[in-house]
This record gives structure tokens, C-alpha cells and sequence, in this order.
């Protein structure tokens, strides 16, 4: 069985780029520089590309592999069966946050669910995946890892 589901985050990038022009009017106002007015659009432009790339995470399993990317396709991680030894479902602390992260024992990608799926890596740390179908997506993983 394959599966492809496409999560999006919340309406962040809307108000990310309300607040990035309300900044570059008040900064123009206040200070009449357009040095300042540079800098902010130049931090705005670079903030605002990492909110459009991580505010939507693509989960896909195949035959091979799970492929999980973020925005189109980059970045991506592609996990071959043979690297994962077991696979569970969990639920993610709020504190882990979102995007690529490190948690204690591994590696998180998620956009912005709490539930995700735990892979067991070979190598010894672990990997988890954010969903918000985790119990459609372990249906997907069952007979790929040595557990599932």
C-alpha cells in the first residue's frame, strides 16, 4: 500500500508577512533611513522564505523507502527500510517544537501536529515523523520495518 499525504501548517506565513511590512513602515517612518528599511526587508525576505519552505511537510511511503519532505521537496529525508529496525506510534511534547529538530534520541521533522511516528534506526538513535493521520500511516508502514 502505498501513501502520500501533504500536511499544512498554520496561517503563520500570512502574518509573517503582515508584520514584515508594518515593520519596514514604522522603521521608514521612525528613522527616514532607507539603510534600515534595507536591513528589514533583507531579514524579512530571508524569515519569510524559511515560513513558506517549512509550512508545508509531504509524507510519502513506497515500496523502498519513506520519503518526508518540507516545502516542495527540499529539504527531504529519505529513510530505506533496511535503516529502520522498529517503528511506533507517539505523541510528541510540546516543547519538541516544529521543523527539524533534535529531541532526546534523535531527530524530529514535523510542521505541526503533536502525534507522530518513531522509527527505531539501525545506527542506534531514532527518527520521528509529525503527523496528523498517524494511525493511516502506520496502516501504510505495516510489513516495512521488522515491527510494523
Amino acid at each position: 500500500m502505498d501513501y502520500r499525504h501533504t500536511q499544512f501548517g498554520p496561517p503563520l506565513l500570512r502574518f509573517g508577512v503582515l508584520a514584515f511590512l508594518i515593520a519596514i513602515g514604522v522603521i521608514s517612518a521612525v528613522t527616514g533611513s532607507w539603510e534600515g528599511v534595507a536591513i528589514v526587508a533583507v531579514a524579512g525576505l530571508i524569515v519569510g522564505a524559511a515560513m513558506f519552505v517549512f509550512s508545508r511537510f509531504t509524507v510519502q511511503v513506497t515500496d523502498d523507502a519513506l520519503i518526508a519532505s518540507f516545502g516542495w521537496g527540499w529539504p527531504r529525508r529519505v529513510l530505506r527500510w533496511e535503516e529502520a529496525s522498529a517503528v511506533r506510534a507517539v505523541r510528541n511534547s510540546w516543547w519538541y517544537g516544529f521543523g527539524i529538530r533534535w529531541f532526546p534520541g534523535g531527530i524530529l521533522w514535523n510542521v505541526w501536529t503533536l502525534d507522530a511516528v518513531e522509527f527505531d534506526l539501525v545506527k542506534g538513535s531514532k527518527l520521528r515523523i509529525g503527523t496528523d493521520e498517524p494511525e493511516k500511516l502506520m496502516r501504510a508502514l505495516f510489513g516495512k520495518v521488522a515491527n510494523g
